[in-house]
């Protein structure tokens, strides 16, 4: 009997970490998405464009833009650790899917920006 639970519990803690090891690739996607927001932010504002997040915009005005993105992607950090360390897998892949489409807006922006 206790072989089978121990075979049981080793189990369950291979599941566990590798569910756990999914879920921080998924937390290095969001990072990469917050990444690519900063640059394309940054290259919008340098032609001219206006941050439209206010939250972000008052704190650019406050703290200027690279401590920003640096509480950014801090915050964003430490919330996408925590649902992974809970085991929220669907929030960090809706977090991903919305910072995609940031971004996604981000670079059709400096496209027509580019085109005229």
């Amino acid at each position: 009997m206790e072989t089978a639970q121990k075979a049981m519990a080793a189990t369950r803690g291979t599941r566990n970490t590798t569910a756990q090891q999914s879920h921080i690739g998924l937390v290095y996607i969001l990072l990469a998405l917050n990444a690519l927001d900063a640059l394309t932010t940054h290259i919008g504002l340098q032609m001219g464009a206006v941050e439209a997040n206010p939250v972000v915009a008052g704190l650019m005005g406050e703290v200027g833009e690279g401590a920003t993105y640096l509480v950014k992607i801090s915050v964003v950090l430490a919330a996408a650790l925590l649902l992974a360390r809970l085991g929220r897998p669907q929030a960090l892949k809706w977090l991903n899917l919305g910072m995609a489409g940031i971004v996604v807006s981000n670079l059709f922006i400096l496209t027509n920006s580019f085109i005229g």
